[in-house]
């Protein structure tokens, strides 16, 4: 195994959960660091896992952490709905993401790979939209040596909250995957496909790119078709 590390946050959600699994596996780091409200449960002992009740409290918490060179992910996120106003929504997606954006950038971080959404943009009329957009930008002008954004549109899985609205529309594409084409750019995407791409990113060796660079949904579907007999 290498001697890279990686540190997680949102390790308990939908899409963070299957990338810490598959980072796990990849077997590319000596170190991985989990930042999470509760416990995790099976998961391998030597996974560290940092607990806060308040992620504002982020920097502080990763004040004594060396991550030079370090990846960092963020999966972290919620709804409007589950958030329980605009300002706790806005408080959650832009402002602890910033907070564990700026910590991993004064702790030496190389590479940050920051999960976003379809339609993130800062002048957006759509409020959800605008605050991804506000936050891609300002995580941009930290100025990581490396930084990998990622759009997915509705994303397939099971959330451990209940999300009707999510979950109608779940259902509803699975009546019509059938004739929907398989690199759609909105065709609804499979949390374990995100973390798949996230994790490939990460860990794959690469010719210079552009930074920040952006991976579209329709990206994403690329980088994780399974291969045709």
């Amino acid at each position: 195994m290498s001697k890279r590390q990686a540190i997680l946050i949102g390790t308990t959600g939908l899409v963070g959960q299957c990338l810490l699994k598959q980072l796990i596996d990849s077997q590319q780091y000596s170190q991985i660091t989990s930042i999470s409200r509760r416990a995790l449960v099976d998961v391998p002992a030597d996974i560290r896992q940092i607990l806060l009740e308040d992620f504002a409290e982020l920097k502080s918490g990763l004040l004594s952490l060396d991550l030079v060179g370090a990846d960092a992910f963020s999966t972290l996120g919620t709804t409007q709905k589950q958030a329980g106003s605009k300002d706790r929504f806005k408080q959650i997606d832009y402002g602890y993401n910033m907070i564990f954006a700026e910590a991993c950038k004064a702790a030496g971080v190389a590479h940050f790979l920051l999960l976003s959404a379809t339609g993130a943009n800062p002048k957006s009329r759509i409020f959800y939209n605008r605050v991804k957009g506000d936050l891609e930008r300002d995580v941009a002008a930290l100025a990581f040596e490396r930084l990998s954004l990622f759009q997915p549109s509705l994303l397939m899985g099971q959330h451990q909250d209940s999300r009707l609205g999510e979950g109608l529309a779940q259902r509803a594409f699975q009546l019509v995957k059938p004739i929907v084409p398989d690199t759609w750019d909105y065709r609804p995407i499979e949390a374990a496909r995100v973390a798949a791409a996230m994790a490939h990113i990460a860990t794959s060796p690469i010719a210079a790119i552009d930074s920040p660079h952006c991976y579209s949904n329709r990206a994403m579907l690329e980088l994780t078709l399974e291969p045709q007999p």
